[in-house]
């Protein structure tokens, strides 16, 4: 209806509401958007996965330089500890000799040792005079419990250790007892090792520690044992018969 009154009809030739207004996207428009966005986020996530491949292999560069690091540290510490024992090679460590109160000279260590290679291990005086000691002292602070300090005798020669030592054995002298010197390594491995001499011995096998090794033995079968201060474990070396000692899966401190 018009101002006047009269009726006007609703199809006129006014503009469709179908139509866009002028200004407004057409859905062409939005289309191209949408395709050009997808184009976008595409690059992206191909950027996304080259960054994420790149960083991967710097990761596993990382990884494989840090594997190279501990192996390289692991091997080092290994000619550590065999330069250290290659050092003590003619020591040996004497343990159970009283202790004088006061300051104990080295010389006095010495003649205390003698005594021992004379009395304990019945060498005569002449052999244990011809002995290549070259000094003994007491190891460590003394203890304020009044117990004795062990001694660590250096020979110039490996001969003459070996021959106290052999002797130490044969006699199996427990006290003032004879041992080899040992890195703190090696102390360790044999004292993760002894669990199994023990149970061997209990078996009724033939079993002895050897440097850092335990040696099983039936006949002429042997089983050989040795730790592993870097997995903390024990490890096999050889294995030909069963001798049924079980270690702990880990024996780390």
């Amino acid at each position: 209806m018009d101002p006047t009154g009269n009726l006007v009809a609703s199809g006129g030739a006014g503009p469709s509401n179908s139509q866009p207004r002028r200004g407004e996207p057409t859905l062409s428009d939005i289309l191209l958007e949408i395709r050009g966005m997808r184009g976008e986020m595409k690059q992206e996530i191909t950027k996304v996965k080259s960054d994420v491949a790149h960083n991967s292999t710097e990761i596993q560069q990382m990884k494989d330089k840090h594997a190279g690091l501990e192996k390289e540290n692991r091997s080092l510490q290994d000619k550590i500890t065999q330069l250290q024992d290659h050092n003590r090679r003619n020591n040996l460590i004497v343990g159970g000799i009283p202790e004088a109160p006061g300051r104990e000279t080295w010389d006095q260590t010495e003649e205390k040792v003698k005594h021992v290679l004379s009395e304990d291990l019945h060498l005569d005086q002449q052999a244990v005079s011809n002995l290549s000691i070259e000094k003994a002292h007491r190891l460590g602070r003394r203890k304020n419990d009044g117990s004795s300090r062990v001694i660590k005798v250096q020979f110039a020669n490996w001969k003459d250790k070996d021959k106290v030592l052999r002797k130490a054995r044969e006699l199996r002298l427990e006290r003032p007892y004879i041992r080899e010197d040992y890195s703190a390594e090696v102390l360790d491995a044999r004292s993760k090792l002894k669990p199994g001499l023990l149970a061997a011995r209990a078996d009724q096998l033939q079993a002895h520690l050897s440097h850092d090794k335990l040696i099983v033995q039936r006949g002429e079968h042997k089983n050989v044992y040795t730790y592993d201060m870097h997995s903390k474990e024990i490890s096999t070396l050889s294995h030909t018969f069963e001798d049924n000692i079980t270690w702990a899966r880990n024996t780390g401190r």
